[in-house]
């Protein structure tokens, strides 16, 4: 076996087992809850009911999230559209074939299961990201560099590790420039029409599929448009609108459930945050993409693993730009295609006119990768480069490739990484809640979600009271001491002056404060 083939053979055995290091470690997450009740064939009528202020069983809220065998694909599709619209069906309707063969017996467990399909489509972002690196480089070093740097990518090892759509989702963005590339340099219409067949897939799997799609357009504009490449620009068009035509019966379903979809995603543009913070947080998923060193914010030793990815990332658009290679103009227009594409369409309406699209770095995938392919340009490319060019720049890649290895093997080991969002609490607040407590929830924001999550980590013998509303409450007569997931103060405070509760917070975060209510001894 050829050196490089070996060399490339390591890094994927490598990738693959970072992704599969501690996949059953991780906490299920409010996100993976819902995946979970889609792939069940579940929707909001088999858990909304719950919320009727009766209390119940935990077992009861656990049993909206287990595997229904009488309902179809179908009913998982159907389910999806009218609930959740913002995400397409493919990814849910494998994990609802896929749960056939996982247990049912523990919701948790069956979770967690779902989560080796991620791992499989993983690998499919693994082979994509050979398949591009090809495509865009001539240098097999650097087609080696931008693999290892995506294989240890810290960011992509958790995505790998989530019962969600993005490892896949990661594997056609990927793919998908890898196939826009090839179909340029084969000159057919056919194989344009299979690249377009290539993005309808991933519009499947994502809406934002649009941010590559536009990358894409930006890219073919800057390579072909100065030379009037019209046959070209026009074979790329039939690509786009072969991929619209397969995605028009979903965007036509979107249609009839669009106010469910601007409800769903109405959190997107009304939460505001100063721009300061998200050009910080956006540097921050840069840094996240390179290495995980569990910081909230761009100083330190982040500040410095942001900094050389940046300054490694210029030196390789620089060395494309100068490269007398034939394919290095079109490398360079794709990977500024790619990476801006998110940034237009998120990240420049934020701070334009507020909303928060960009925090979740999940969405901008194509500029993490697109960021990756230029930092591994920055290797000085052709036999003839001298050898005082290769050795800064090497020690410097080979750093945040050791750096990234280090700490995407820590992330992959921790139950609640930075991508567990609004439920990293959740295991300390599930440890507070004592076997024979009363837990107390409303429909409020994440609220059900987060309730979806605790019913699979909580003693069998804990009751829960889903609250509709948290009007003219009153407190039920339960033997066991109760608390309360994130009561607003205006309810403690009533509950205060009329029952004479006292209230203690016990466990939780910002998302997930735990309060415990105590009455007077005398009503106790």
């Amino acid at each position: 076996m050829p050196r490089s083939a070996l060399a490339l053979a390591l890094v994927l055995l490598g990738g693959a087992a970072l992704r599969a290091h501690g996949i059953e470690r991780g906490l299920v997450w409010h996100d993976e809850v819902f995946t979970q009740v889609f792939a069940a064939g579940k929707g909001g009528e088999d858990w909304l009911p719950l919320f009727d202020g009766q209390v119940r069983p935990v077992a009861a809220l656990r049993e909206a999230r287990r595997r229904d065998p009488e309902r179809s694909l179908l009913d998982t599709a159907t389910r999806l559209a009218r609930d959740e619209p913002q995400h397409p069906p493919l990814y849910y309707v494998a994990a609802r074939a896929a749960g056939a063969a996982v247990d049912q017996s523990d919701v948790t467990g069956a979770a967690v299961g779902l989560r080796w399909l991620t791992f499989l489509t993983s690998l499919l972002a693994l082979g994509a990201m050979v398949w591009l690196a090809r495509e865009l480089f001539v240098d097999p070093r650097r087609r080696l560099l931008a693999v290892a740097l995506f294989a240890v990518s810290p960011f992509h090892v958790l995505y790998a590790q989530e019962a969600r759509e993005y490892a896949l989702w990661t594997a056609l963005v990927t793919a998908t420039s890898a196939a826009l590339l090839h179909a340029r340099r084969r000159g057919s219409m056919a194989v344009h029409l299979g690249y377009g067949a290539l993005l309808a897939v991933s519009f499947y799997v994502s809406f934002a599929t649009a941010s590559v799609a536009l990358g894409h357009g930006l890219f073919v504009l800057a390579a072909d448009l100065p030379e009037r490449r019209w046959p070209a620009m026009g074979r790329a068009t039939s690509g786009w609108a072969f991929a619209l035509l397969l995605f028009a019966p979903w965007a036509l379903l979107l249609g009839r459930h669009w106010e469910a979809y601007q409800a769903s995603m109405a959190w997107a543009r009304e939460i505001t945050i100063p721009r300061t913070e998200l050009l910080d947080v956006f540097a921050l998923n840069v840094g996240r993409s390179f290495a995980e060193l569990e910081a909230d914010t761009v100083v330190g030793p982040m500040a410095a693993v942001v900094a050389l990815a940046v300054a490694l990332a210029l030196r390789g658009a620089y060395a494309l730009r100068t490269s007398p290679e034939p394919r290095a103009r079109e490398t360079l227009l794709l990977l500024a295609g790619l990476a801006l594409g998110p940034v237009l369409l998120l990240l420049v309406p934020d701070l334009v006119s507020g909303g928060i699209r960009s925090l979740s770095a999940r969405y901008l995938v194509p500029t993490w990768v697109a960021l990756a392919l230029l930092v591994a340009a920055a290797f000085p490319g052709g036999a003839r480069a001298p050898r005082r060019a290769r050795l800064p720049i090497g020690a410097a890649l080979g750093a945040l490739l050791v750096l990234g290895a280090i700490t995407a093997f820590a992330a992959g080991a921790a139950v609640s990484p930075w991508t567990k969002g609004i439920s990293r609490s959740l295991p300390a607040v599930a440890a507070a809640i004592p076997p024979g407590a009363l837990l107390v929830g409303d429909h409020e924001r994440h609220h059900p979600g987060t309730m979806l999550v605790l019913a699979g980590m909580l003693p069998d013998d804990v009751e829960v009271q889903l609250l509709g509303t948290v009007e003219a409450y009153e407190l039920p007569d339960h033997p066991g001491p109760r608390y309360f997931l994130d009561p607003n103060p205006r309810f403690r405070a009533d509950l205060a002056a009329d029952a004479g509760v006292t209230w203690e917070r016990v466990a939780g975060d910002e998302h997930a404060p735990l309060w415990r209510a105590s009455l007077p001894v005398d009503h106790q």
